[in-house]
């Protein structure tokens, strides 16, 4: 699964915030999951125009694709736009039969 982690300068929701694209595999019969994992920050993708200050260091998973070897995840950047970066797949484990978290 893509998904975006979440944390606040000082742990106050009304400092600056910072969010990262994550990735981890679930097990929709378990519930359980593994391999959580940070795969991008703000600061891979280009400079660009933030909605507000506080979003500066916002990032949004919004899909990811994989062709001819390259794995390409897109996201939307500082609330404003929508950029995309290559990164190295971070599905390549493939996922056992079971597993419990």
């Amino acid at each position: 699964m893509l998904a975006h982690a979440a944390c606040y300068e000082n742990d106050d929701k009304l400092q600056v915030r910072h969010y990262y694209s994550t990735a981890f595999t679930f097990n929709p019969h378990s519930l359980g999951f593994r391999d959580y994992k940070i795969i991008a920050s703000r600061d891979q993708f280009l400079d660009g125009p933030a909605k507000r200050d506080d979003l500066l260091d916002v990032i949004f998973s919004s899909g990811l694709v994989r062709r001819d070897g390259v794995t390409r995840l897109y996201a939307g950047v500082s609330d404003a736009e929508a950029h995309w970066i290559d990164i190295p797949d971070p599905f390549l484990s493939p996922m056992p039969s079971t597993f419990d978290r």
